[in-house]
């Protein structure tokens, strides 16, 4: 398996141009290119903005904390210009009456850490700076519940900030405890993970952006290769938070975990189980159920939602492919998830990595039934980078989109064009 580890490395050092399947654990996508989108809203409020100064003072407290206290600091900025163009009548077209615009979005991703001898503290951020198109894009997306994307100006010219993460974490001997805005992702899938009943994801730019929650996560090792993990968002009212408790370890040499949850919000339980292998190809696959307990039909009520996939290497090229059943929309519970609210989905990607310096990448989703019916849903995505030094990185990117997904429209197509230079601090 080392062919296939070393070829995520090199995707992940192209994470701009070529990294579809590795933006579902840390994704930073662009500043909001496409329109607004957000999925499975995370839990923020006044409530957790105590605790989120309770994660700075552990971030004083980790830099004071031991004699070998070390820190870091680093990011990136990235400048793109693009061009976005769509039919009329498209409900998804950005702008609505079709025709052509025209943008730029210089972006600076940041974060810093501190390391104790038993503490650990990290905070990251985006900030951007938005012309034409992608200034309406953001503010649409800012007006979204949850979406933590501040914007000020207008739709021709605007400033973003994003607080992606600020956590504190103290580890002890039997168990480690971190608070503040993390990214808690327990499932397997590359775009689709019904497990992550705590992360949601931004689809508005050109690749997923997968936000942290406000949570306090407490773990506690089982073995060498299991543990039990405790999660509280607790939001405003803790009584609408969400609370869960996962174990995980190796089963006969497979990845395995299970999960059990309560969402106060929606008044709904959750139980979910995932397993991930290696046959030469890694195979995965989730599944999540959720029942409102309360309800006098409270089987009749319940959906489920499941997800398998691959992916395997042969020399320089990387293939995946996953498969997304969405039992709410069998059921017709269009709210399980908006933004795909079909029945079955379908995405796969590929990766050549022509040198060491270079890559391309290919990446379709399809909307199952709708693409048998009547051409719907689809989204493409073709991208290009080369490391043209040590520390910077440029490339292109087409995304062309049919329909809209959240819709379910086959009216339309979208199509947005870009460059980037990226360089690394």
């Amino acid at each position: 398996m080392t062919g296939r580890r070393d070829g995520a490395d090199k995707m992940t050092r192209r994470r701009d141009g070529a990294d579809q399947m590795t933006k579902r654990r840390d994704g930073r996508g662009g500043a909001g290119l496409r329109g607004p989108g957000l999925r499975r809203p995370c839990l923020r409020g006044p409530g957790l903005r105590a605790g989120m100064g309770v994660g700075l003072v552990f971030v004083l407290a980790a830099a004071a904390w031991g004699q070998d206290t070390s820190s870091w600091f680093g990011g990136s900025i990235t400048g793109q210009a693009y061009a976005l163009g769509a039919q009329p009548g498209g409900s998804g077209s950005l702008p609505p009456q079709g025709g052509w615009s025209w943008g730029s979005a210089t972006t600076m991703s940041a974060g810093l850490g501190v390391k104790g001898q038993r503490t650990r503290a990290e905070a990251s951020f985006d900030g951007a700076a938005l012309t034409g198109a992608g200034g309406a894009a953001a503010l649409a997306t800012a007006a979204m519940p949850g979406s933590g994307l501040l914007v000020a100006g207008t739709a021709e010219n605007a400033l973003s900030f994003r607080l992606r993460t600020l956590w504190a974490k103290l580890d002890l001997d039997w168990a480690t405890v971190q608070i503040g805005r993390q990214v808690v992702n327990y499932g397997r899938g590359a775009l689709w993970s019904p497990e992550d009943i705590f992360a949601s994801i931004d689809l508005s730019g050109a690749t997923p952006d997968r936000l942290g929650s406000d949570a306090i996560r407490v773990g506690l090792p089982l073995g060498v290769t299991s543990g039990l993990d405790i999660v509280a968002s607790p939001a405003t009212d803790p009584g609408k938070g969400r609370y869960a408790t996962r174990i995980s370890g190796q089963i006969a040499g497979v990845d395995s975990g299970a999960l059990g949850a309560w969402d106060g919000g929606a008044g709904r339980m959750y139980a979910a189980a995932d397993c991930k292998f290696d046959l030469g190809p890694s195979f995965y696959a989730e599944g999540l159920w959720s029942i409102d307990p309360a309800s006098a039909e409270a089987l009749a009520g319940s959906w489920a939602r499941m997800v398998g996939g691959l992916d395997w290497s042969v020399g320089d090229f990387i293939f995946a492919a996953e498969y997304y059943w969405n039992g709410g929309g069998a059921a017709a519970i269009t709210d399980v998830d908006p933004s795909f609210p079909a029945r079955q989905y379908l995405y796969a990607t590929a990766l050549w990595s022509f040198s060491d310096f270079g890559a391309l990448s290919l990446a379709a989703t399809g909307d199952l039934e709708g693409l048998g019916a009547s051409g719907g849903p689809l989204r493409i995505t073709v991208g290009a980078n080369l490391d043209a030094s040590q520390n910077a990185t440029i490339g292109t990117t087409a995304d062309l989109v049919h329909g809209n997904f959240a819709s379910r429209s086959s009216e339309g197509w979208t199509v947005n064009l870009g460059a980037f230079l990226k360089v690394k601090f």
